[in-house]
């Protein structure tokens, strides 16, 4: 059965086609290079379809597609525009979550937990897989925490937190909501994570925003004061009236201190929900999707804090992971399938080949390539003696982190790492870590982490006297955003990570996102030639190629 999963019309759309045990998946933004782009995903459509070897949209015997913010009108018409005649179905934002969640993971019985910004609103339901919406709710309501229980291809839905024109703010908004007020985008919530390990207790930051809150957490305040976007009564009433900062102002010691706070409240939120669950479902598995799932502390303090002895956390765990959600709802809740399929790795996208590659090579004047047979020994060495690498291989990741197919690659051991990737490629903020990329097998030799963390949603501290040989990779309070990798599921960059060992004694390299600052990762290898010709990356590996820029003596 051939099911297509769709999100548009809002940020990270995209597409998924599942037939059978086979997935692809894309947001839109890979291929139309605009971050977060919102548009119909037509050529996610079109990619899904063409990586899947499927000529004609009607070959899908059913497309579902996930309701918010009242776009299912535009969604449905822009799928009939597409050609496609068939069935066609809607699904609840935090169901289609859920979906993503659950169905994917390892566990047969899980309690699941969907928390994010905000989702459906409280008038978009569904009913047999039709669409209706209910007019006689006051005020403007949004999913902002849904709990279930998943058992085999079911999904039992718990509780729905709705938000009101009383109760606008949950955890993921107010997330969003101190992002934008930092002035880093709304979407840009590891901006602040970031700059949180540089705060310090403030007295001005000691109100509990969500105390006394058990499972379901509100923060009473006006909707309308957030649709007039009045910062005076926002900060007054959250982030302790400190001023909003100017635009392009480097920001002081005060506006680390209420990244802290906000990731602090964010954080005991997240366990106290937890908590609460686990009390309601029993389950010592636990699964999670919204967008606050991409915040690797709070996962791991769910691990450390709460009953649950397992997590899984799908690396599109955000609204980009809405289209898997979507086939995946329709797939086993809707067309009642067995599960046939686990998420071991990210790698959902198209792999290129060598012949395509070589073509596209001869079109570019100033380079110089090579064409090796171990790849991979070769960029370890490069990495050793210091070089920033460009890594391109395979099939591309789903989500936002770029896992060893489109990846970035460097020293971990050089302290001045983290300034040289910001200076010559990335040019990011200076407050913002990079990762570790780490083999499966010797994690615990250096991290606080005794588990698989294949999609780099887990930090946990650096052990004691480790910090001092990875520099690169250790964010300022001492943690790590850790991926593993083993030889299963990704076998080329497993063996890379062990060539920089054999060279250095370190099993880890550092791994950034293919990409540079305000870009969407690269998805084909024209988008990473261009990347690399335009930043002061030193060479790129597409494939068996090795490409480095031919700079005159």
């Amino acid at each position: 059965m051939k099911i297509l999963g769709i999100h548009s019309f809002i940020h990270d759309s995209g597409a998924c086609l599942m037939d059978g045990g086979g997935v692809c998946a894309i947001s839109e933004e890979r291929l139309s290079r605009i971050k977060y782009d919102a548009a119909f995903p037509k050529k996610a459509i079109e990619y899904v379809l063409a990586r899947s070897n499927i000529s004609d949209i009607n070959q899908a015997d059913l497309a579902v597609f996930d309701l918010f913010e009242r776009q299912g009108k535009m969604t449905e018409l822009g799928i009939r525009q597409s050609g496609y005649t068939g069935e066609l179905a809607s699904v609840q934002h935090h169901d289609a979550h859920a979906a993503s969640a659950f169905f994917c993971s390892p566990f047969e019985d899980a309690a699941i937990l969907v928390v994010d910004g905000a989702g459906s609103r409280g008038d978009e339901f569904v009913d047999g897989g039709s669409r209706f919406y209910l007019n006689d709710l006051g005020g403007r309501t949004q999913e902002v925490q849904s709990i279930y229980r998943g058992k085999g291809n079911r999904l039992h839905q718990i509780r729905k937190t709705y938000s009101s024109s009383e109760y606008a703010i949950g955890v993921g908004f107010l997330y969003g909501l101190a992002s934008e007020f930092l002035r880093f985008g709304k979407l840009q919530g590891g901006k602040l994570m970031g700059l949180a390990a540089y705060g310090e207790n403030n007295k001005r930051f000691r109100r509990r925003i969500f105390a006394g809150s058990d499972g379901e957490v509100l923060i009473p305040f006006k909707q309308e004061h957030l649709e007039s976007e009045n910062w005076d009564i926002i900060s007054r009433e959250l982030f302790g009236g400190l001023p909003r900062p100017a635009p392009g102002v480097e920001l002081g010691q005060e506006y680390a201190d209420l990244a802290r706070y906000i990731q602090e409240e964010t954080e005991a939120a997240m366990v106290r929900i937890a908590r609460n669950l686990y009390d309601i479902t029993g389950s010592k598995n636990i699964c999670l999707a919204g967008g606050v799932a991409l915040n690797g502390i709070a996962n791991m303090l769910i691990l450390e804090r709460t009953p649950f002895e397992n997590i899984f956390v799908q690396p599109a765990s955000g609204d980009s992971g809405i289209p898997l959600g979507c086939a995946l709802y329709g797939k086993h809740v809707m067309k009642n399938q067995p599960r046939d399929w686990e998420m071991r790795d990210a790698y959902l996208g198209g792999a290129y080949d060598d012949k395509g590659i070589r073509q596209l090579l001869k079109e570019y004047k100033g380079i110089k390539i090579s064409k090796l047979p171990r790849v991979w020994e070769d960029a370890a060495r490069e990495i050793a003696a210091g070089k920033i690498a460009g890594w391109f291989q395979g099939g591309s990741e789903y989500g936002p982190r770029a896992l060893g197919n489109r990846s970035i690659l460097a020293d971990p051991r050089d302290p001045d790492m983290k300034d040289k990737l910001n200076r010559r490629v990335k040019l990011r903020e200076h407050f913002r870590p990079y990762a570790p990329s780490v083999l499966e097998e010797r994690v615990a030799e250096y991290f606080e982490c005794d588990r698989e963390s294949p999609f780099m949603l887990l930090i946990g501290h650096t052990k004691p006297g480790r910090a001092a040989l990875i520099p690169a990779v250790v964010h300022v309070d001492g943690t790590a955003r850790v991926q593993t990798v083993n030889s299963e599921t990704n076998g080329i960059f497993y063996r890379l990570i062990q060539a920089f060992e054999r060279e250095t004694g370190v099993p880890m390299v550092l791994n950034t996102s293919f990409n540079t600052s305000g870009e969407p990762i690269v998805e084909n290898p024209e988008h990473a030639l261009e990347c690399f010709i335009k930043t002061g990356m030193d060479v790129i590996y597409l494939n068996s190629f090795k490409i480095t820029k031919n700079i005159p003596n």
